[in-house]
């Protein structure tokens, strides 16, 4: 039963999860969406901007409503938020942009549809996974979502090669939403997640807590012990379902000391450049040279290592802890910016180093991608999932998730200004800046809580 009981817990998360490769190709449709919208004939590089940002606009509003249509809903579980608030204005968004073909008000009608989504997506997938996870898997689960956000990633970059080998004087962007459409059609196995422990049992009901307590730790031998943690778990699952003590909890300097930790790592992820470079990727490449290959294939290949670098995380986030990987991470991707802002800068004294040393570009912009996967992107969401008390997780998650992305926003409204400003070299160079803070922070203030129940998280808070 034990085996049955894991298997479940991971089929459920990889469930949930498939929303991840709906995130990953709205993210990627816009590296050669925003190339092709400022070619074509009528539209200003303005609309082009407003268009890729209306994304990281709209997914900051759904993360920032998210804790208000739960409290008026709090019948509203993590499995029906998933379902009924973030799949349908996915959906609708894919339709319209597909339809819009190159209508800016349609665009960008879709895209900020697209974003509610996303916003939501991106906050009650973690959580969700975190509710059905035992201690023992709960690192590694946590990573299955970016490991299908970086394969959507992939897949929207296939399309772009696969677009941009056509023979079309303007983009078919109507080809290229539908490629990027189709791996987000598997999203809709989220819809049957089934509804986590906590949220459906009966905290009065000790037998139903004994076999939750026994599915986490096993047979617990000494009666008294087993009391103990079937007191913590209906503590935990009161917390859940009919929160209280949250004006105590914003007192609670431990809570604050908490939020402030995810928070700069959650900020530090954004600042790294992550979402401006996925989003630029075709020019970016178009820019620093691409020796044999064409720049869509290049990308593909640095989405590629994004997807491997995650995978890698899955299998060593449990035995490294996150500490060590979102340091490792941060640092990599530090160390790749400024390899990349050198030969940039180096090239403008001799053009002969475009000639000599032409796999040193993509190399860099791959390692970035790829250590990028290996930790700041999946293991910054996981943080949010089990940092918080039940109490006040949606509410914190939200607010920080909502933060960082409208820092996205201000980032790519911001970045011909910041290209202008401080070229190429220096932009990069400031993003390698917040990504060896990013490290610091993770490396001296995040907590590791492997091996803990949600339970033990809980009860760390002291709130009765």
């Amino acid at each position: 039963m034990a085996s049955i009981a894991r298997l479940n817990q991971h089929v459920a998360a990889l469930l949930g999860s498939t929303s991840g490769l709906a995130v990953g190709a709205s993210l990627g449709w816009n590296s050669l969406a925003s190339q092709a919208l400022r070619s074509a004939v009528g539209w200003e590089a303005i609309e082009a901007d407003y268009v890729c940002a209306a994304l990281p606009a709209a997914a900051g509003l759904g993360a920032l409503c998210l804790p208000g249509l739960m409290w008026m809903s709090p019948s509203l579980s993590s499995s029906q938020a998933i379902a009924y608030v973030a799949v349908p204005p996915l959906a609708a968004g894919w339709i319209v942009v597909y339809l819009a073909n190159y209508s800016y008000p349609m665009l960008l009608l879709g895209r900020t549809l697209t974003g509610l989504g996303v916003g939501v997506f991106t906050i009650m997938v973690p959580l969700y996974t975190s509710e059905i996870s035992s201690r023992r898997y709960r690192y590694s689960s946590l990573v299955y979502f970016h490991v299908m956000l970086s394969l959507g990633i992939v897949c929207s970059y296939a399309s772009s090669v696969k677009v941009s080998s056509l023979d079309f004087d303007l983009v078919p962007l109507q080809l290229h939403s539908v490629l990027c459409m189709l791996p987000s059609l598997l999203a809709v196995f989220c819809c049957y997640i089934p509804e986590s422990h906590l949220q459906r049992i009966n905290a009065d009901d000790s037998e139903a807590l004994r076999r939750l307590v026994e599915r986490e730790h096993g047979d617990v031998a000494d009666d008294a012990e087993m009391d103990r943690e079937i007191e913590k778990t209906r503590k935990l699952a009161k917390a859940l379902q009919k929160p209280q003590n949250r004006l105590k909890l914003l007192r609670d300097e431990r809570f604050w000391r908490v939020f402030a930790v995810v928070t700069c790592v959650t900020l530090c992820q954004h600042l790294s450049g992550s979402y401006p470079v996925t989003f630029n990727a075709l020019t970016l490449i178009d820019f620093t040279g691409s020796s044999q290959l064409t720049s869509a294939w290049l990308s593909l290949v640095c989405a590629t290592s994004q997807l491997l670098g995650t995978i890698l995380a899955l299998t060593l986030v449990s035995r490294l802890g996150r500490r060590a990987l979102l340091t490792s991470s941060a640092a990599l991707m530090g160390l790749a910016l400024i390899l990349l802002g050198w030969f940039i800068m180096a090239r403008e004294t001799d053009p002969d180093l475009n000639n000599k040393y032409s796999w040193m570009p993509p190399t860099w912009i791959g390692l970035y991608f790829g250590s990028y996967g290996l930790g700041l992107a999946p293991l910054s969401s996981a943080l949010l999932a089990d940092a918080f008390p039940m109490e006040l997780r949606v509410p914190a998650a939200s607010a920080i998730a909502g933060l960082g992305w409208f820092l996205c926003l201000a980032l790519n409204l911001q970045l011909s200004t910041l290209l202008m400003d401080l070229g190429l070299s220096g932009t990069l160079w400031l993003f390698a800046g917040f990504c060896w803070l990013g490290a610091s922070i993770a490396g001296i203030a995040v907590r590791e809580s492997a091996g803990k129940t949600l339970a033990d998280l809980q009860e760390e808070f002291r709130i009765s």
